[in-house]
């Protein structure tokens, strides 16, 4: 997992210990969403500026988690590909078995993806 923190002294975004300034698309485009000109999209918004991209559904389900992990992971590594970070919105999964860990001033974040690559480069 990328390791997300805040840098105290300068109030920095880290990923990994680097600075990043998140730009943000919430929600990114669709896994498999072309651009105008009809290139991937992940690529577009990547080449555009874009560092982050929401991931995730707002409703997740108990009887069909397994392959909703799965359809998860394969964004994931779409969006690792071109380089983007994935923020998960993690919805209405309060009672699901999907957890957070985190110690003060970090959390862990971006799962690693079903390549082994990091879901944030």
């Amino acid at each position: 997992m990328s390791v997300v923190a805040v840098d105290r002294a300068t109030g920095a975004l880290l990923v990994e210990g680097r600075k990043v300034f998140p730009l943000v698309l919430s929600n990114g485009p669709p896994l498999g969403a072309k651009s105008p000109d009809g290139g991937d999209a992940f690529a577009e918004v990547a080449a555009g500026g874009a560092s982050f991209i929401r991931v995730g559904r707002p409703n997740w389900s108990l009887e069909s988690i397994d392959e909703q992990i799965a359809a998860e992971r394969e964004v994931l590594d779409a969006a690792a590909e071109h380089g983007l970070c994935s923020w998960l919105q993690l919805g209405t999964s309060g009672n699901s078995r999907i957890t957070r860990h985190s110690e003060p001033g970090r959390a862990s974040t971006s799962p690693r993806t079903r390549t082994g690559r990091r879901a944030c480069p």
